[in-house]
This record gives structure tokens, C-alpha cells and sequence, in this order.
């Protein structure tokens, strides 16, 4: 610890007197219990075969592709269209 070397100990309870410090502290905590929370509430799915079927892959992208163009040629119209192109 570089700023104990010097016994600069200001430096260290300056810190502690943050309150960006304690947000921090809090978010991890909360959201650690958070995570905890849904996990141990989750439906467990050990089902996965289906997700590599190369049909729904196909069809997936064709989504994804057809959406994009739609979304550049101003086709579909939506808030959140007018949202990306601000």
C-alpha cells in the first residue's frame, strides 16, 4: 500500500468518506443477493438439444436479417427505430 508507506492515512479516510464508495459496496452486496435470489428461484432447463437444431438457427438469422433491413429501408416504424437513429 503505497499510501500507508508515507503515512498519509488522509488519503485512505477520504475514501471512506465518499459516498460513490458506499454505492459501490451497496451494488455488489444487493446485487449478489440478487443473483442468489434468481438463481435459487429459476426454472432448472437441462433440456438443450433443441438450441444447436440447425432449422431454428436458419430461421433465427433470417429474423435477425430481415429486421435489420427493415430497420434501414424505414419500413417498420417504431419508437424505438426513432430512438437509434438519434
Amino acid at each position: 500500500m503505497l499510501f500507508l508507506k508515507n503515512n498519509n492515512w488522509k488519503i485512505y479516510f477520504g475514501i471512506l468518506k465518499k459516498p460513490e464508495f458506499y454505492y459501490i459496496i451497496s451494488g455488489l452486496i444487493f446485487g449478489t443477493l440478487f443473483i442468489y435470489y434468481a438463481k435459487s428461484n429459476a426454472v432448472v432447463e437441462s433440456n438443450y438439444y433443441d438450441f444447436f437444431n440447425i432449422k431454428i438457427f436458419v430461421d433465427s438469422f433470417l429474423i435477425f436479417k430481415g429486421t435489420i433491413v427493415d430497420l434501414l429501408i424505414f419500413k417498420a416504424m417504431s419508437h424505438s427505430q426513432v430512438y437509434i437513429f438519434i
